[in-house]
């Protein structure tokens, strides 16, 4: 009915002056159609078929409206208002243009992200290739959905601190799981963590893609079990300033969590750990230092308890001392399995006794 008429000016003037509401969705589709069909650039057809396409549109069913999404979501070339006020829209008919449109740039997908609610911002997730500014700003309000549509978005390269944030939420979502397994960015630290956290077919992956140390983790896994509680995913600590003498005038007003030791460890800070340690153990820093140099993984694992670290959280203290060149990266099957002791065996008072014994400081 339309085909002769949608490239002409004039006929497509015409056209959109009928009211037929039917007949204007008709035209709609038509419209939509021919635009997918044929990049009419800035023409004047292409440019009167953009304001009626925008006009008809704002006016369309919800049906329509999607059908209109549907077809110009891959369409490079298709009018940039139209796709913006279609991004916008209900989901049902935002999902295809959030998802494919060439048209949405980083500004529109931040806006859409902070405007919008979680159903956008998951469709947004599952976009090809996002830039890392997307990525991070879909990853702030940590919502567990949001976050494993990111970790299921292979074409993307997620930043450390946004599988950080998944890795955190792996803690009690398990439908992140999956995919974060399947991922080859991760860290060998947040690797290592998550390998703490999945069931044995999942640890299967991570072994076959990142440097896991079993020795260490087995040990560990098995005895959480016996104790595997559903706890909520953890959320950053606002730290103070990193000068020492300004970090123990504020932290000294408040008691060490186990969320403030672990958030150390994965930001490297190991002079703010030796702190935590020293502080609830009742020792010194520098007896922490020696009470590690010479109780190795034990003694990492007493400070663990001594800061209300259980099991699951003695990996990235491990590494973080580790990585510091405090203990050896690689621990033997012994070392691992004093730790895993520890842990059974040492309550809060008698790991404070034991690291005050070792550290010299006595």
């Amino acid at each position: 009915m339309f085909d002769t008429t949608l490239t002409d000016p004039d006929s497509l003037m015409k056209l959109a002056e009928t009211r037929d509401p039917a007949t204007r969705d008709r035209l709609a589709v038509a419209m939509a159609d021919t635009c997918a069909a044929r990049n009419l650039g800035d023409s004047e057809a292409g440019k009167v078929l953009s304001e009626l396409l925008l006009t008809l549109a704002k006016d369309a069913s919800h049906e329509i409206r999607t059908k209109l999404a549907e077809k110009l979501a891959g369409v490079s070339w298709a009018p940039r208002e139209l796709i913006l006020n279609l991004a916008f829209d209900e989901i049902d008919v935002a999902d295809a243009v959030l998802k494919a449109s060439e048209q949405l740039v980083d500004a529109d997908l931040l806006t859409l992200i902070e405007c919008k609610g979680i159903e956008h911002r998951v469709a947004i997730a599952g976009r090809a290739n996002l830039s890392a500014f997307v990525s991070d700003g879909l990853s702030v309000a940590t919502e567990p959905e949001v976050l494993t549509a990111l970790a299921a978005n292979k074409s993307t390269r997620l930043t450390r601190k946004t599988l950080n944030k998944c890795v955190d939420v792996a803690e009690s979502y398990e439908p992140i799981h999956s995919p974060l397994c399947e991922r080859t960015d991760l860290t060998d630290e947040l690797a290592n963590r998550l390998y703490t956290l999945v069931s044995d077919q999942f640890r299967r992956l991570i072994v076959e893609r990142y440097d896991v140390n079993e020795v260490l983790l087995v040990p560990i896994v098995k005895e959480a079990r016996e104790e595997a509680s559903v706890s909520t995913a953890m959320k950053p600590i606002e730290w103070p300033p990193r000068d020492l003498e300004e970090v123990q005038t504020v932290e000294e007003r408040s008691p060490v969590t186990r969320e403030m030791a672990l958030q150390a460890a994965r930001q490297d800070r190991v002079v703010l750990l030796d702190e935590f340690i020293a502080r609830s153990a009742g020792v010194t820093t520098q007896g922490v230092e020696n009470a590690i140099a010479l109780g190795g993984a034990w003694a990492i694992a007493i400070a663990c308890i001594c800061m209300n670290v259980d099991r699951s959280g003695f990996p990235p203290v491990y590494l973080a001392f580790a990585r510091a060149g405090r203990v050896p990266r690689k621990l033997e099957r012994d070392a691992a399995q004093e730790a895993g002791r520890a842990f059974a065996s040492t309550n809060h008072e008698r790991a404070r006794d034991a690291l005050r014994r070792i550290s010299g400081d006595v």
